[in-house]
């Protein structure tokens, strides 16, 4: 039975970021993501470049019910799962009550269902082994309330806890679970979320190849929480020790001004 590392959200951004830290080190690669053009050209490249197996799964996880599929497809091929990178997402940035209900219903299977169902299930194979990797790729809007963004800040906030906790059940075993929190990170993600963020503001960001490696350093330390960027690491300080409601009002007022500024510039 083959290894592989699988991949959510693999064709852009950090997970892309992911997919070429492994393969350099010579694993095969097994990715997922909705484009599936992007998945064939990244399946050449990576192939040709680093010699190793990549197979590639198109699909939308926001729908849990495709889940079975997945599953099936890696039994049915006998591929063992030794590393899991659950970094598929969704956001947005906007009043509450202008989201549509459907969207807001995808965000939250995407960011929560189906990452956990995913995680339930190959942890459980895991365990039987006594080995592997997991990274829940979360962000540091998990500690702090977000206003105009609400269900994607809760959907963070609720990753950060399950994986803290469930750390806490498998201490003693040889898998690696761990929450990398990065902060603001330049992909397509600001653009995709609505969010407006200046070319200065993209410029000081680090790239999702910064994120990525810093946190794969961390593998074979007992961290469970990767915060990446030390303006990142005294935000999530300040907000332990701040008061929410002063924390909350804050964020909204940063948000209320880049969000009129996008209007303007409609």
């Amino acid at each position: 039975m083959k290894q592989f590392a699988l991949i959510t959200g693999a064709s852009k951004g950090i997970g892309l970021a992911f997919a070429e830290i492994l393969a350099r080190q010579g694993n095969n690669l097994f990715l997922v993501a909705r484009d599936e053009k992007n998945l064939v050209f990244l399946k050449k490249r990576l192939e040709n470049d680093f010699s190793v197996e990549v197979i590639i799964f198109p699909a939308d996880l926001s729908v849990p019910e495709l889940l079975p599929d997945l599953f099936n497809f890696i039994r049915g091929n006998n591929i063992e799962i030794n590393i899991l990178i659950n970094n598929a997402a969704l956001g947005y940035c906007g009043r509450y009550f202008d989201l549509e209900w459907e969207e807001e219903m995808r965000m939250v299977n995407l960011n929560i269902v189906s990452h956990i169902c995913i995680t339930k299930y190959f942890l459980n194979k895991m365990l039987k082994t006594n080995f592997g990797v997991i990274i829940n790729v979360i962000s540091t809007v998990a500690f702090v309330p977000g206003p105009y963004s609400v269900s994607y800040s809760a959907s963070k906030a609720y990753l950060l806890s399950y994986t803290e906790s469930l750390a806490e059940e498998i201490r003693g075993s040889q898998i690696r679970l761990m929450a990398l929190c990065p902060g603001p990170t330049r992909t397509e993600f600001h653009r995709k979320s609505g969010l407006p963020v200046s070319e200065s503001e993209l410029k000081h960001m680090p790239g999702a190849e910064q994120v990525a490696k810093y946190c794969w350093d961390f593998i074979k330390k007992k961290k469970v929480v990767i915060i990446y960027g030390w303006k990142n690491k005294i935000l999530v300080f300040l907000a332990r020790i701040m008061p929410v409601c002063f924390l909350g009002m804050a964020i909204g007022n940063l948000k209320r001004k880049k969000l009129r500024y996008r209007k303007i510039c409609l």
